[in-house]
């Protein structure tokens, strides 16, 4: 298949889709925030996990 093939079935499939919105273009970006959320979770859940064991530990 050609690039000039998969243009027209690209265009062809946007035609057909015309009502529909892509969704992941339609969500707003929230840049900064998101970014900095997922290295916290881990850091929480990594502490958790430690402060367990070492319950376990001194039991």
């Amino acid at each position: 298949m050609t690039v000039a093939d998969m243009n027209r079935l690209e265009h062809a499939a946007r035609i057909s889709m015309g009502g529909f919105q892509d969704t992941e273009a339609a969500l707003p970006s929230f840049g900064f925030p998101t970014l900095r959320s997922s290295p916290l979770a881990a850091m929480i859940a990594i502490t958790a996990m430690a402060i367990a064991a070492l319950f376990q530990l001194l039991r």
